[in-house]
């Protein structure tokens, strides 16, 4: 799973609308929505913010973005072996 659609499973999962997360995380809702959307990266303080939100640590949260960081490299050297 994709940290983006992490967050938005957690968020929804939870009951929480998209402000409610925004306020906690000290965004904007416009914001915290290109993020579950997969448009943005939160910082790092952002992200933080939104584990403490939640009740997890940081690196459960790492773990996710960091899977699909890999997932991404993986296909740039696919694509670069092709060339």
């Amino acid at each position: 799973m994709k940290f983006n659609e992490k967050l938005k499973l957690l968020r929804e999962k939870n009951g929480y609308t998209v402000k409610q997360v925004a306020k906690a995380a000290r965004v904007r809702a416009k914001t915290m929505e290109k993020y579950e959307s997969g448009i943005e990266i939160p910082k790092l303080k952002t992200i933080i913010k939104i584990a403490e939100f939640y009740g997890f640590s940081t690196a459960e949260l790492f773990q996710k973005a960091m899977n699909e960081v890999n997932e991404i490299n993986e296909a740039i050297k696919k694509g670069a072996d092709t060339e």
